[in-house]
């Protein structure tokens, strides 16, 4: 095992290594009571939902679903003033 040549990187298996993709939870962490702050805040959570998934798309990322925006935007209806 010793003598074994070591595999030179090329092109493709650098290209492969650098697009893997990863998975992370984001949280948002607002008081309930945030009143403007957490309107703001919404709004430009909302903004990117609306406007995001194109360039999301482009940099090789995968959108939410819509169902899951939607379920988001229903927890802050209930949830945050």
């Amino acid at each position: 095992m010793a003598n074994t040549p070591k595999k030179k990187a090329d092109a493709r298996s650098i290209r492969s290594y650098l697009t893997l993709s990863f998975v992370a939870a984001t949280f948002i962490l607002l008081p309930r009571e945030g009143g403007e702050m957490n309107k703001k805040v919404i709004a430009f959570y909302d903004y990117a939902f609306k406007k995001g998934d194109e360039a999301a798309k482009k940099l090789g990322y995968i959108p939410l679903p819509e169902e899951t925006k939607n379920m988001i935007r229903e927890y802050w209806a209930a949830n945050l003033k």
